[in-house]
């Protein structure tokens, strides 16, 4: 089996994150999007199709990945075929449902409104199809595919997690960190290098998960009523902070004495964080060593975060906030 993930039109919609990766580089939850995919389908190798100006570094980046990855190669797709929109976010019941549809059906496609959600494809619709593949599927594409594929399903949205917009992301990464640490680590024994007496929890001592290497220093405060909290290795704690669950820090981070990182904070690896953070994803090797507030936020890669730099979600008036995306005023709820 042949498993593939493509991007499509509203790539751009996660700009300027999506500029330089593809969509489902993303993380929400624990895990990319790509990871989501591969970790759900068995499969052979992996076909990655993405804007063409990212080919080379992908390439580059998949080479170091336990499966075989091939990225925008034609002639690829010569067996059976499942192919996943990047924007799909395959959480539990997401991922129920997707098989549910596709069992025992050869050649489908499953649609979400004009959106293309998967296509599976027998070896010669496949071959068909992979043209339309190398550069985002559009709505023309997706006319085209019906041509080729004739069997096709329509899948209500409330059924499935594909994000539109990078608020989505947001909103539905505190559960995600919910489900995917109790499904992996959840009172399982820590490997943690050092953990002060004076640590306190607040809540289910279960629900802390601290990876090999870890350090934590004194009047650390983990509060897991509200879900798990898990820290990768070789990250350090200073003293003084507080960590609200659910919440996920990564490897080879430091977590500044006094910081408050509160429920939602999805930190990846090699960050500095101070200051207050929460219901905010950064991507990793970030810094935010300083006070300020960052909340409801998603953030890539190699930034640094000023003193006292601090954003709301919340406007003067209590209306909601706008956000301008390809020349529209888009309504964030």
């Amino acid at each position: 089996m042949i498993l593939g993930i493509f991007e499509d039109y509203k790539a751009t919609n996660f700009y300027p994150l999506t500029l330089l990766r593809p969509v489902y580089e993303l993380r929400v939850g624990t895990k990319t999007n790509r990871e989501r995919v591969v970790e759900s389908f068995e499969h052979d190798i992996v076909c990655a199709y993405m804007r063409d100006y990212l080919r080379d570094l992908y390439t580059l980046k998949y080479s170091s990945e336990r499966e075989e990855y091939v990225v925008n190669r034609e002639g690829e797709l010569d067996s059976d075929t499942i192919l996943m929109n990047g924007r799909l976010v395959l959480d539990r019941r997401t991922e129920e449902n997707i098989k549910r549809i596709i069992d025992g059906k050869d050649n489908i496609i499953v649609y979400s409104g004009t959106d293309v959600v998967l296509i599976k494809a027998t070896s010669n619709n496949a071959r068909r199809i992979e043209g339309l593949l190398l550069e985002p599927m559009n709505e023309k594409k997706a006319i085209e595919l019906k041509k080729i594929i004739r069997n096709y399903v329509e899948v209500p949205r409330e059924e499935i997690a594909l994000s539109d917009y990078l608020w989505d992301m947001v909103n539905m990464n505190a559960e995600l960190i919910k489900e995917d640490l109790e499904e992996r680590y959840v009172g399982r024994e820590w490997k943690a290098k050092y953990v002060d007496e004076r640590v306190a929890i607040v809540g289910d001592e279960r629900l802390v998960y601290l990876d090999e290497g870890v350090e934590v220093e004194p009047y650390t405060v983990f509060n897991t009523k509200a879900g798990p909290i898990y820290v990768g290795r070789n990250t350090r704690i200073q003293a003084g902070a507080r960590i609200e669950g659910p919440t996920f820090i990564g490897r080879d981070n430091i977590i500044v004495g006094g910081a408050q990182i509160r429920e939602g904070s999805n930190l990846g690896d090699v960050c500095r964080a101070g200051g207050e953070l929460e219901e905010t994803i950064v991507l990793g090797y970030t810094n935010k060593y300083h006070l300020g507030f960052i909340g409801h936020a998603y953030i890539g890669e190699w930034v640094n975060i000023g003193a006292a730099t601090t954003n709301s979600d919340l406007k003067n008036t209590y209306g909601t906030v706008r956000v301008t995306i390809g020349g529209k005023r888009i309504d964030t709820g």
